[in-house]
């Protein structure tokens, strides 16, 4: 019984040591205070109260690929720096300070990422403050999505700050158009001037030029087209993308100055401007384009077909007295052509007949063919597709038939001015899918429908 009297007396001995040295606030260390106090050089407990933040860093931050402080590999790292502003008592350099970083939740699986999937929900690291600031350098976000960063003081947890930042791995699609120049040397395409040395194959009648679309942003696999002519633009070469380019063998291009190419990827879309230039072969452009519509009111003429002007400009390399020969659904070479003139000036006009087409499938080619006796140079450029419909459409109106009175009765939408009717008929034509009907009172248009076959259009006003 003494013995355990003796023990118990010990241990109140040294709960009333601890008691003792706590209502004296001394201390050796920051642990030996209570929450929310440190230890200061003076071996006494000191209250503090302290602010962190992330000074470079906003609420919702958005980083994106650029912001990667360390591109040598695919996942976007970060430069995090946290403050701490001691607004009472004093923290000493050295403070330990914990940084958490929240990966997103879920996953995702959008195609722009280029990171690789991270499982873990949390990482963290461990940073010391240094005159009130901590740097934690190229930290791995090597995913997409909201992160959470949370900076806490590691021997006082009650201080601490947290923002949300979102991750995006979404490349920026740009796309930049490459020739080759004499066959071998990749040089930009915008603005460009391609010559006879560009040329794959000089026995045909246009260049045949090797280039390349060398992209960022788009997914391996994505299809570029290039059109040339920005009125009605014709497919010239087509291609998919693998390590970021898209290599096109041979691009047939026409001999003129001033082209316009058109590229499109996806939903991406951008056009570019060169010139084609040759010393021994004529260039010019026409005034008609690939699957040009025509119809009566571009007749120029009331004999039978479609009568139009043709217009011959732009020619370099061929000069006055130059042959002209134009061919309407002939072939060069194997049929004589349609018209055979010959160049007076810097242009040359000449209207032509196109026949109406037969059928919505029935279009018409044409081609025109230059030849200088003085130099030898010649050139071809051709049209396709060329659509003449010179019927007018079929058209019944089936209400409100002739000599009809109206009264307000019949006024379709009181809640608009004037009597509102509704137009009632069919209209048809064989060449067409799709005709325009307009309701004009006063010359005025008062109700339109755009199709074919029955129609009815809505409050007409009167």
């Amino acid at each position: 019984m003494k013995q355990m009297i003796s023990f118990a007396a010990l241990f109140a001995a040294t709960v009333l040591l601890v008691v003792s040295c706590a209502t004296k606030d001394e201390c050796t260390a920051d642990r030996d205070c209570a929450a929310g106090y440190v230890c200061g050089e003076d071996n006494q407990c000191h209250k503090i109260a302290v602010t962190l933040s992330f000074p470079d860093i906003s609420e919702e931050q958005r980083f994106t690929v650029a912001d990667d402080t360390d591109k040598s590999d695919a996942t976007i790292q970060l430069d995090v720096t946290v403050t701490a502003t001691v607004t009472s008592g004093t923290l000493r350099d050295g403070a330990p300070l914990t940084l958490t970083v929240t990966y997103p939740a879920g996953e995702t699986s959008d195609d722009n990422t280029l990171g690789p999937r991270s499982a873990a929900k949390s990482v963290s690291y461990a940073g010391i403050l240094v005159s009130g600031r901590a740097r934690f350098l190229h930290l791995p976000f090597p995913e997409d999505g909201i992160y959470t960063l949370t900076a806490r003081l590691a021997e006082h947890p009650s201080f601490f700050a947290a923002v949300s930042i979102t991750v995006d791995y979404t490349v920026a699609q740009t796309l930049v158009m490459r020739y080759y120049k004499g066959g071998t040397t990749p040089m930009v395409l915008e603005g460009a001037t391609l010559d006879d040395n560009d040329d794959l194959d000089k026995a045909t009648a246009n260049f045949q030029i090797k280039m390349e679309a060398v992209t960022t942003g788009f997914r391996d696999g994505t299809n570029v087209q290039l059109f040339i002519d920005s009125e009605t633009p014709a497919l010239v070469g087509e291609a998919v993308i693998g390590n970021r380019i898209a290599s096109f063998d041979a691009v047939t291009v026409p001999i003129k100055e001033n082209i316009v190419m058109r590229v499109k990827a996806g939903s991406f879309e951008d056009t570019l401007t060169f010139d084609a230039v040759t010393g021994n072969q004529c260039s010019f452009s026409l005034n008609l384009h690939n699957n040009q519509r025509f119809g009566i009111a571009d007749d120029e003429d009331t004999i039978s077909g479609l009568q139009k002007t043709l217009v011959i400009s732009n020619i370099t390399a061929c000069s006055s007295g130059a042959t002209v020969e134009i061919y309407v659904n002939r072939t060069p070479g194997t049929d004589t052509p349609t018209i055979t003139t010959s160049l007076g000036g810097a242009t040359l006009e000449r209207q032509i007949t196109l026949p109406e087409s037969a059928d919505k499938n029935d279009t018409h080619t044409l081609i025109v063919v230059m030849k200088d006796d003085d130099s030898s140079a010649t050139g071809q450029a051709m049209v396709t597709g060329l659509f003449v419909d010179l019927t007018p459409p079929t058209i019944e109106v089936t209400a409100p038939l002739a000599n009809t009175v109206f009264l307000p009765t019949d006024d379709t939408n009181e809640t608009l001015e004037g009597l509102q009717i509704e137009v009632k008929g069919s209209v048809s034509d064989y060449l067409s899918d799709s005709m325009d009907v307009g309701v004009y009172y006063d010359d005025l248009l008062r109700g339109e429908f755009s199709g074919s076959g029955d129609f009815t259009i809505e409050d007409v006003t009167f």
